[in-house]
């Protein structure tokens, strides 16, 4: 006995309201989420890139700043000769200028690098220049017996966030001693 199963056709129906609004849901949520995601990425990669340039420039200054003489590290002093304002300084252009750049005084205050100075010292803050950068230097002597043992240079610097988000600043330290029988 052979037995013949027969199919029973339903209507092709479509989907419902319901269904529709559900599936554009997901979808819209999905394509949203991406975009923040994505914003979110560059936002970080803008910070890291930002932080970057101020770490070079932090350990570019502190590097010429260990390079002076002992005697000369302090408030007002050239952080090296060749930015005592006597020298001429090679720009990329292929021109030359003469800077100055100073230890500034130990008073807390928080100084400027969007300065000419600056921008021939360290070429790449240029790309932070809208970010407000600035630093402040604190200077200590260590005394041993009465005696200048070490001096401590303290460089902080702090910039604004990428796009002004945020309320907070971005910020680097470093502290670096310098000894006068190594120097």
């Amino acid at each position: 006995m052979t037995r013949y199963f027969t199919r029973h056709k339903t209507p092709n129906r479509g989907m419902t309201l319901v269904e529709v609004i559900f599936a554009t849901l997901i979808v819209g949520s999905t394509f949203f989420m991406t975009l923040l995601v994505l914003s979110y990425a560059r936002l970080e990669q803008r910070k890291a890139a930002d932080r970057d340039i101020m770490l070079d420039f932090l350990h570019h200054y502190l590097e010429i700043a260990r390079a002076a003489p002992y005697e000369n590290i302090g408030p007002g002093q050239p952080i090296n000769a060749l930015y005592d304002g006597t020298r001429d300084i090679l720009l990329p252009s292929g021109g030359t200028t003469k800077i100055s750049i100073t230890f500034p005084p130990s008073d807390g205050q928080w100084r400027s690098l969007n300065t000419t100075a600056f921008k021939v010292f360290h070429p790449d803050l240029v790309w932070v220049a809208n970010r407000d950068p600035q630093y402040r230097v604190t200077i200590t002597t260590q005394n041993v017996g009465g005696f200048p043992r070490a001096r401590t240079i303290r460089l902080e610097l702090r910039w604004r966030p990428p796009l002004g988000r945020g309320n907070q600043w971005q910020t680097l330290d470093a502290t670096t001693v310098v000894y006068p029988e190594f120097n």
